[in-house]
């Protein structure tokens, strides 16, 4: 089956707004105007129609944070917020009592196998700089953040597709898709909101999908047209 550039295209816009909603989500910390976006229309919209896509952690996670919603109407702001801040820190930032290792790939390979060095080299081979230079560069957010940079590549040069979705398909397996979902199975348990909760799942399930959808493009990447 030959499959159109233009749709590929398409598909990579929407993937690369996918990797920005779950990086923005679980990196910004909770506010008024983080919980107004986040309670949306137009996120309720998002998690119905990712919800549908039967994938089990992506629904799992949509039903989580629709779910959460909904138990905390009427709940005071300020309390919601704190509520919601302390559950992110101690999923991202400050595991619980120790029990598990922050979102950092070196936190979840063996001794060795995590080089920092090959990482901002690879990120500098296609012209990625890192937004946030505090962080080391195996963590969670910015490996999602160069995922969506190559995708964002290949909408600006179609040209190279076949070389972007190789490069795609490389480092998702090589770097976040071989140690999140080991983070998200020990971090989920400790999670105290459905919220955070949810959006561990729905990262880990997008990561699942991601690979079966470019491991089928590769396969049909010689009938472009």
């Amino acid at each position: 089956m030959a499959h159109d550039k233009n749709t590929i295209i398409n598909m990579a816009k929407e993937r690369a707004r996918i990797y920005e909603r779950i990086v923005g989500t679980l990196m910004t910390l909770p506010n008024a105007d983080f919980l107004k976006s986040v309670r949306s229309p137009e996120c309720k919209v998002f998690h119905e129609k990712y919800s549908a896509l039967k994938q089990p952690s992506v629904t799992k996670g949509c039903e989580l944070v629709l779910g959460f919603f909904k138990q905390v109407e009427g709940m005071d702001e300020d309390e919601l917020l704190e509520m919601m801040a302390v559950d992110r820190t101690r999923l991202i930032r400050a595991p619980f009592k120790k029990a598990y290792m922050p979102p950092y790939e070196g936190h979840y390979k063996k001794k060795g196998e995590v080089s920092h060095l090959a990482l901002k080299q690879l990120y500098m081979s296609h012209g990625y700089v890192p937004a946030d230079d505090i962080e080391t560069v195996d963590f969670f957010a910015i490996q999602l953040d160069f995922l969506r940079m190559l995708i964002l590549k290949m909408v600006e040069n179609p040209d190279k597709m076949s070389e972007l979705i190789e490069a795609q398909i490389d480092f998702l397996e090589n770097h976040p898709g071989s140690w999140i979902k080991d983070y998200v199975e020990k971090a989920a348990p400790y999670a105290e909101t459905g919220f955070y909760k949810g959006w561990l799942y729905i990262m880990e399930g997008f990561l699942e999908l991601e690979k079966g959808y470019l491991h089928y493009i590769k396969g049909s990447s010689g009938k472009l047209n």
